[in-house]
């Protein structure tokens, strides 16, 4: 499957599972912004990157998986900042699970890596902060 048609599936995902939880979900009509779509939720609007992955990693030493995930875009490959998104969804298409970081978690990094049963897992499916 090509990158594009796998960021597609992570995108309507996350539509799936923001309507699911009783969230309005709006996609730009071009594709020149940083966000990917806007959660109309708790009486705000968030703008959201989705990414997504389907690769995972043996992690050296242990049983676990890790996903490294590529939070920047552009050919210069620019992290986003608190201007351009307010929320970053990642997918892991392998358990159908998100995980939600807001800004202040991803902000200046290029890059995040999520272990099973990591530091992260308290970001995982928490819709119900929208």
């Amino acid at each position: 499957m090509n990158p594009s048609s796998v960021g597609d599936i992570g995108e309507l995902a996350f539509a799936k599972r923001c309507v699911e939880w009783g969230l309005n979900i709006s996609f730009p009509f071009s594709s020149s912004s940083r966000y990917d779509c806007i959660v109309d939720g708790n009486n705000r609007l968030w703008r959201v990157q989705v990414k997504t992955t389907q690769k995972k990693k043996k992690r050296e030493g242990t049983h676990g998986y890790r996903y490294s995930i590529t939070i920047a875009s552009g050919l210069s490959k620019l992290p986003y900042n608190e201007s351009e998104i307010d929320l970053l969804a990642v997918y892991l298409m392998d358990k159908d699970k998100f995980y939600l970081f807001w800004k202040k978690t991803f902000e200046g990094k290029s890059r995040i890596y999520i272990y099973e049963n990591g530091k992260y897992d308290d970001y995982i499916e928490t819709f119900n902060f929208l």
